[in-house]
């Protein structure tokens, strides 16, 4: 789950237990987190505009695995087949508007 327009210079991600609502984890991300995960591997992609970066985090203890540098990195995809992670550029528009992440390659 993510909160957004919290005060402070952050939004956060933040795990529960789906029987008991217990919060498990949170991490903070920077501001406006959109998020997706696939089948494929056990991580989270936020796409965060305000930090122009894809924040890749473990799905088990939101902890980091990488940083993607996109500017602008606004809204979450992810291909059926759990190879490609797209966001877009969301102020870039044109031939840069749509970047698409190789998982794999990261």
């Amino acid at each position: 789950v993510t909160f957004l327009g919290v005060e402070g210079p952050n939004d956060f991600v933040v795990k529960y237990d789906t029987r008991t609502f217990k919060e498990l984890a949170r991490k903070a991300v920077g501001r406006d987190p959109h998020v997706s995960l696939n089948d494929e591997d056990d991580f989270l992609y936020l796409p965060v505009q305000g930090s122009n970066q894809v924040v890749v985090l473990a799905q088990e203890d939101l902890s980091s695995v990488n940083n993607i540098t996109v500017p602008n990195a606004h809204g979450a995809g992810m291909r059926s087949n759990g190879r490609y992670f797209y966001t877009t550029n969301i102020l870039g528009g044109g031939k840069d508007g749509l970047v698409g992440i190789d998982i794999f390659g990261r």
